[in-house]
């Protein structure tokens, strides 16, 4: 469920039309317009970014989401060990099925690092070297 916040608000206050916000931002017009009239909710990433663009709590502009950004909601999210042991094994039994190419491998490990990444980065608030800004 969506809620209404004050990011149309803060835009405004800025002086910011929403394609300017949304290319400060790094994100589509379309989001901030879903965004602002509560039809989507933001990541947790791109609501912290906005949080930041506008040197405010991420409360203040969020209020409504709060529950939906705790951390013990985003923890439950994270696949437990034996969930991933078992993607695992359905991987591997996928990839003895299919013939695939070196390059098609680098693009499976790449993301693979991606997602390992991102479950540190949220669970032990843990960032690689590269991600550093």
């Amino acid at each position: 469920m969506c809620h209404k916040n004050k990011l149309a608000q803060f835009r405004k206050k800025a002086g910011l039309t929403q394609k300017e916000l949304a290319k400060e931002l790094g994100v589509a017009q379309s989001s901030i317009t879903y965004w602002e009239n509560g039809e989507r909710t933001p990541s947790a990433k791109s609501a912290q970014k906005i949080a930041n663009y506008f040197n405010v709590p991420l409360e203040e502009i969020f209020e409504p989401y709060k529950e939906e950004f705790s951390l013990s909601k985003i923890i439950n999210t994270v696949p437990t060990s034996s969930e991933l042991f078992d993607s695992f094994r359905q991987l591997e039994a996928f990839l003895n099925e299919k013939k695939f190419t070196v390059q098609e491998f680098k693009d499976l490990k790449e993301y693979a690092e991606f997602l390992i990444s991102r479950r540190n980065k949220i669970v032990h608030g843990i960032e690689d070297k590269d991600d550093s800004e």
